[in-house]
């Protein structure tokens, strides 16, 4: 390993099937560089 240090947090959600749905990330590594990431799709 590279000694990489991180927290992620992870989250969805729908309101039916099928139906929209929603899903979304956030990674934050020790030096407090932030990756985030959101889609979002519909029938």
């Amino acid at each position: 390993m590279s000694g990489i240090s991180a927290e992620a947090w992870f989250d969805g959600a729908c309101t039916g099937n099928p139906a929209p749905i929603g899903i979304g990330g956030v990674i934050v590594y020790v030096k407090h560089e932030v990756l985030s990431f959101w889609e979002s799709e519909g029938p």
